[in-house]
């Protein structure tokens, strides 16, 4: 199990970081969208 471990956690933190960065390029881009 210690060999997906790692490899989950990259996962995770790579698809949290594109949700992230998505979000703030979506608030960039339609300043008129609030919430």
């Amino acid at each position: 199990w210690w060999l997906w471990l790692p490899v989950g956690i990259i996962i995770f933190l790579f698809v949290m970081s594109v949700i992230i960065i998505g979000d703030r390029l979506r608030d960039s881009t339609d300043p008129t969208q609030q919430g």
